[in-house]
């Protein structure tokens, strides 16, 4: 019916493969998970910002822009910093 060496060549292409597929796609899922909390944190600190400045939303993540630029960080840590700690920008 089935060539075995055929069948053999391909099961060990497949597992060749499928780890690697399976390893491309847990380091793809994790990178969204964190873009996704980076970004859940950064319009939480858009928010507060916001309200705190009575400004609109653009020029709240302007203010939380500058202030991760003249502080050399990140924007995530510095939303992180105004979510949890109550950063004043």
């Amino acid at each position: 019916m089935y060539d075995q060496s055929l069948l053999l060549q391909t099961l060990s292409r497949f597992a060749v493969v499928l780890p690697a597929r399976y390893d491309l796609q847990k380091q793809l899922s994790e990178q969204l998970q964190h873009a996704l909390e980076s970004r859940m944190v950064i319009e939480q600190a858009k928010g507060i910002t916001a309200s705190k400045h009575c400004v609109t939303i653009d020029a709240a993540y302007q203010l939380i822009r500058r202030q991760a630029r003249n502080n050399n960080a990140s924007l995530r840590t510095v939303a992180e910093a105004i979510v949890s700690v109550g950063l004043h920008i």
